[in-house]
């Protein structure tokens, strides 16, 4: 319980309906400023199932959204290391929810804020390590910034676009637009395929490098001119040989506006562009 007191919240599976009441610290809606509060409910925290509750500043649900994040935290073991973190150790302490998120800030190049309670040392410089060795290695390589403050000073700070997580893994803040965390999910299935700890973090800095190739691609071309969204899935199938999902769009749309300051109105949505021209 922190210093401050928590707030009873009453939750409702988004699948089976089943309810249990959860308690969240106060402190996470005194210095919230805009966007939603994310916490992820754990299998048999609720029932069978797990899923994201959205609250928003006043404590007042916002909705839920299904997830099937296909990682068995209670599989995953610690690493023995005291001097380094690795994605287990993110993961067993945070939860798979909140390493998505930390993926998806890296990859719009966004700080990072990592509560800590009073009884912990700060690991920013662990932590830090450890993020970027997620980003691939170029020329251009813009470093994260990850911070590691106490909850208490947390209260007092000017927290504007930055992730900010709390010690049990609550997403405080996320500067962007939400949208779905697949990539995000799915290469830390992938890297936990590897046992090597070293190995995991080879396997998502490559497919970041992926994405981000795809990423300037398009910038180059949405720096000259405006293209559609299908023609962009064409020309990424035609000279990478492989498929841009809408979902993996939305993605590269947000790094492109984000890390690469990028003006993502250039591309257009072929219905919409027909109704602003009024051809419908």
């Amino acid at each position: 319980m922190s210093d401050n007191g928590e707030k009873d919240i009453q939750v409702q599976c988004p699948t089976c309906k089943k309810e249990k009441m959860i308690k969240v610290p106060n402190y996470i809606f005194d210095n919230k400023k805009v966007g939603n509060i994310k916490i992820q409910i754990y299998k048999g925290i609720c029932c069978e199932h797990q899923f994201i509750l959205f609250l928003n500043k006043k404590a007042e649900i916002r909705g839920y959204e299904t997830i099937d994040m296909n990682i068995d935290l209670s599989e995953v073991e610690e690493s023995r290391s005291k001097d380094k973190i690795y994605l287990r150790d993110l993961l067993k302490t945070y939860g798979n929810y909140a390493v998505s998120c930390v993926i998806h800030s890296i990859l719009l190049n966004i700080p990072i804020i990592i509560l800590r309670t009073k009884y912990e040392g700060s690991r920013a410089s662990e932590f830090t390590s450890l993020f970027n060795k997620f980003l691939p290695n170029t020329p251009n390589k813009k470093m994260m910034i990850v911070s590691n403050i106490l909850e208490m000073e947390y209260q007092k700070a000017k927290i504007e676009d930055v992730l900010v997580i709390n010690p049990t893994g609550i997403i405080i803040n996320t500067p962007w637009k939400d949208i779905q965390l697949n990539f995000e999910n799915n290469i830390v299935n992938e890297a936990l395929k590897i046992i090597d700890d070293s190995t995991q973090t080879y396997i998502i800095q490559e497919a970041v490098a992926v994405l981000f190739k795809d990423a300037e691609f398009i910038k180059a071309i949405i720096d000259k001119e405006e293209i559609l969204e299908d023609d962009i899935k064409r020309k990424i199938a035609f000279n990478f040989s492989h498929e841009l999902s809408n979902k993996q769009l939305d993605l590269l749309k947000q790094i492109l506006e984000h890390r690469y300051k990028s003006n993502v109105k250039r591309i257009k949505n072929r219905l919409l562009s027909k109704l602003d021209n009024g051809l419908w």
